[in-house]
């Protein structure tokens, strides 16, 4: 077990490092890659699809290895590394959706330049003002998912944004880091899934107190049947046999 500088507690589970941090220690981060301007910190996020995304596509796992920050995303994944004798608790369990007024909020106060990437156009023009109007004054632009690379990198060329948002999706979105970390013109790239959508009031939100106790998914499930079915009986199954199997190796 490893304390981060912020005294943030760092996981090991399966083959990558899981990072329990508050959203006010993640600013704080944040803020340091903005000032370092050495290299471009990622940051990522672990939920139980994630992990099993992971185990079948060699990027994302490449991404999970080498991110800076891969914070918790799910209870379930917190609920497993406290099984594995960590000392984290359902409050170490956070999404950008839940943190994200206060986000841009910090984004004002030091006059940060975001860019977010992702989602269709209906959704991030919605999304976008909604930001906007609740946080007046913040510097964001917004793009839909549908470009390519290079038009990507030119729109940052053009922006230079300190930070960029990316809801590209997984793997998608791991893998577009991977491919353009080092051509990117920006400070921070941070994945952050369908936000976009949830802000924009495209996709049903669930009650936050159903995700602070670990309920979130099957509001999903009961409201997108036909899509996560499979995300939520059938990869949780994968990806705990694959917990067991590290730690039947790591034990022989």
């Amino acid at each position: 077990m490893e304390k981060t500088s912020t005294d943030s507690t760092r996981i090991r589970l399966l083959d990558y490092t899981i990072d329990a941090i508050s959203s006010a220690a993640l600013f704080e981060r944040i803020d340091d890659f903005v000032e370092r301007k050495a290299a471009v910190g990622t940051i990522g996020y672990t939920n139980l699809h994630g992990l099993y995304v992971a185990v079948r596509d060699k990027a994302m796992a490449q991404f999970y290895r080498q991110a800076d920050i891969n914070y918790i995303d799910g209870m379930p994944v917190a609920w497993l590394a406290r099984g594995l004798g960590y000392p984290v608790s359902n409050k170490d369990r956070m999404t950008f959706l839940d943190f994200y007024h206060d986000f841009f909020v910090h984004c004002r106060q030091q006059k940060y330049r975001v860019l977010w990437i992702g989602g269709i156009n209906e959704s991030q023009r919605a999304g976008i003002e909604k930001i906007k109007a609740l946080v007046p004054g913040v510097e964001l632009v917004g793009s839909d998912g549908f470009r390519s690379d290079e038009e990507y990198l030119a729109m940052a060329e053009q922006v230079k944004p300190h930070i960029i948002l990316l809801g590209l999706g997984m793997p998608r979105q791991e893998s577009w880091i991977l491919r353009n970390k080092s051509l990117v013109n920006c400070q921070v790239i941070w994945c952050v899934g369908a936000t976009i959508d949830y802000i924009a009031g495209k996709v049903i939100t669930p009650p936050r107190w159903a995700a602070k106790r670990g309920f979130e998914w099957l509001f999903r499930l009961i409201a997108e049947p036909r899509r996560m079915w499979f995300r939520y009986m059938v990869e949780p199954v994968v990806v705990l046999y694959h917990i067991a199997l590290s730690r039947r190796h790591s034990i022989n």
